[in-house]
């Protein structure tokens, strides 16, 4: 009996050894590929939800900082506004047959301009100074043309000088606010 219970015990061995390493330990590995797989997407929903919680702060600060770039923008005088009135102010001369030969806004009231935090409900104003070659008539013609424009608000100096043989080309020098904005609007 010691012999058949010998092989008894050894068929039985060899069924679990072919159990364990048929079906067990390949489900073992397969639970712990599994396992690993789970705590990866685990991790990932973890960073997820995380990510999900900092957008809804992310896209109110992308809110904030568009608003505020609205709002600094509006503040900033409009370089392309102040360029189009120098081309205005150049075409009106050479509709006159004058010769702008200087066109100067003060460095420091521009500084001003970008260093001011203005009121939106109050205009911004430039002083603009004009250095001009041509007759004594054209010139009247051209200051008229200015003073009826929409950006005019007030002529601060106009010089006349002219040397005493070239009474053609009479130099004059003429200092006066602008209306910052758009060239065409009436405030």
């Amino acid at each position: 009996m010691n012999k058949k219970a010998y092989i008894y015990f050894g068929v039985t061995l060899a069924f679990v050894l072919v159990w364990y390493f048929l079906f067990i330990a390949p489900m073992s590995k397969e639970k712990a590929e599994l396992n690993s797989r789970l705590e990866s997407a685990q991790s990932q929903l973890a960073d997820f939800s995380a990510t999900l919680a900092e957008l809804e702060n992310f896209l109110k600060l992308q809110e904030q900082l568009k608003n505020e770039r609205v709002s600094l923008d509006s503040r900033l005088y409009a370089k392309e506004d102040i360029i189009r009135l120098f081309d205005q102010l150049k075409d009106q001369a050479n509709q006159r047959n004058l010769a702008i030969t200087e066109i100067t806004p003060p460095v420091e009231e521009l500084i001003r301009l970008n260093e001011t935090v203005p009121d939106s409900t109050k205009p911004q104003f430039l002083t603009i100074g004009l250095r001009i070659e041509g007759a004594y008539t054209e010139f009247g013609r051209f200051v008229g043309d200015i003073e009826k424009a929409a950006y005019f608000r007030g002529i601060n100096r106009c010089q006349i000088s002219s040397g005493r043989k070239d009474f053609e080309k009479v130099a004059y020098s003429v200092t006066f606010k602008a209306l910052l904005g758009r060239s065409g609007e009436k405030s």
